[in-house]
């Protein structure tokens, strides 16, 4: 993903926030949901087993749903107009939301637009490999920036007197607070995405474009 295509995605995020007028984290999706009704509906993943065996007669386990579909969280079926997005209901709530963020990406930034299937599989014919990874990359940035955007991150941790710094690699924070917990607690990050968005915002504070 080039700083360019970053940016881009912030201001589609920054949008969907302004007309959902969402202030409060974490982020209350069914706000999200009641905005854009029309355009998208969700789904478990056991209703999808439920429905496959209805119209197949055939009871898929949900590693055999995995291995259909190319994920263990989620995925997104296009239907004219509208978009179905399955979830993975014994899934943690923080990793739901992840989830569901990274398809509503898939979804905002059109990447199921173009394409003659209307799910988008690790199996479906791209240009290379390197293709579908920065869709997903991208899916990614944008869950990550629905469920936190940095703006309100940073302005979190400046109440609670947080600096963060990076040298070579590595992390640092001033403050008695630890920064990964306040994402936890404040947006409702899993840890690994608390740990991954940290990076980010020393990325984002030292003015780095290699995202």
């Amino acid at each position: 993903m080039d700083y360019d295509e970053f940016i881009s995605m912030r201001r589609v995020v920054s949008e969907i926030l302004k007309e959902c007028n969402i202030t409060e984290f974490p982020v209350d999706f069914n706000i999200i949901k009641k905005k854009y009704r029309g355009l998208f509906e969700t789904r478990t993943f056991a209703e999808y087993i439920r429905n496959y065996y209805y119209n197949t007669g055939i009871r898929l386990t949900y590693p055999e749903l995995y291995a259909m579909v190319g994920s263990e969280d989620g995925f997104t079926f296009r239907e004219g107009l509208k978009y179905l997005i399955f979830i993975n209901e014994k899934k943690m709530a923080s990793r739901r939301n992840f989830t569901l963020g990274h398809e509503l990406g898939h979804i905002f930034l059109g990447h199921l637009d173009d394409r003659d299937s209307s799910i988008m599989l690790k199996s479906d014919s791209y240009e290379d490999s390197s293709e579908y990874a920065e869709l997903e990359k991208l899916a990614d940035a944008f869950a990550s920036d629905l469920l936190c955007p940095i703006d309100v991150a940073f302005k979190k941790f400046k109440e609670k007197g947080i600096h963060l710094t990076e040298q070579s690699g590595v992390l640092y924070f001033d403050g008695k607070d630890l920064p990964r917990n306040v994402l936890m607690n404040t947006f409702g990050l899993s840890k690994s995405a608390a740990e991954c968005r940290l990076t980010r915002m020393a990325n984002y504070q030292l003015k780095c474009e290699e995202w």
